[in-house]
């Protein structure tokens, strides 16, 4: 007697890619604001049922995001969130009354080696799933261990996640959001000189993308 909604994460377009950048710098992106009025739509379409709500990757992120900011009365019938492996948000989204109150509903889970799930800012504690691969590979839900109905958890994160974790938090505090927002333009303005649309079509024609991407990188300043 409950519906879920999924949210999908990041598809293989380059502006899809952009906005996972634009996290860093930018609160309320694009695909959160869309994915809180799709929420109220569905809550709406389905006024008796109480609701679940989750996703992978950018999806467990917009997930959280939809979940957190969704209207009163939506808010109320939402039994769980799940966060699988996704990123966090900028500090002052996890400051609002409206993320708190989301959190004891939400779920997150991560490999032991995870990197994007330990992006950006997190408040909610997390549950470690062994994963058959390496590194970011682990990423790949299909990887995460089952045993029956429950996942094979695992107490702690490995090294390499702490560091990758480290590492990249020293990186957002010493950078302005400015100056994340201008790196992060010139990055994507290289690469949408390509004409490639995809990540697919940038690496399909590797060698003079590869060249376009040169010429443009050698005039900036």
């Amino acid at each position: 007697d409950t519906i879920y909604v999924s949210f999908r994460g990041t598809d293989n377009t380059i502006v899809g890619w952009k906005e996972d950048f634009n996290m860093s710098f930018k609160s309320h992106i694009a695909s959160q604001i869309s994915a809180k009025e799709y929420l109220e739509n569905i809550a709406e379409e389905f006024p008796n049922k109480k609701i679940r709500v989750g996703g992978h990757s950018k999806g467990g992120n917009i997930a959280i995001y939809a979940s957190a900011f969704a209207k009163q009365e939506v808010k109320d019938r939402i039994i769980n969130v799940y966060n699988n492996d996704g990123p966090g948000f900028c500090e002052d989204v996890i400051k609002t009354a409206e993320y708190q109150e989301i959190m004891p509903k939400t779920h997150t889970y991560i490999p032991q080696s995870s990197i994007i799930g330990r992006l950006m800012n997190h408040k909610e504690e997390y549950t470690i799933v062994e994963s058959t691969q390496k590194g970011i590979m682990q990423h790949d839900l299909y990887s995460w261990q089952i045993l029956g109905k429950e996942f094979i958890t695992l107490p702690n994160v490995t090294n390499e996640s702490e560091f990758i974790d480290k590492t990249i938090k020293e990186w957002l505090e010493n950078v302005e959001p400015a100056k994340r927002e201008q790196v992060i333009n010139v990055i994507f303005e290289i690469l949408n000189s390509t004409d490639a649309q995809t990540t697919k079509e940038l690496r399909k024609n590797l060698f003079s993308n590869i060249k376009v991407i040169l010429e443009k990188y050698k005039n900036i300043d």
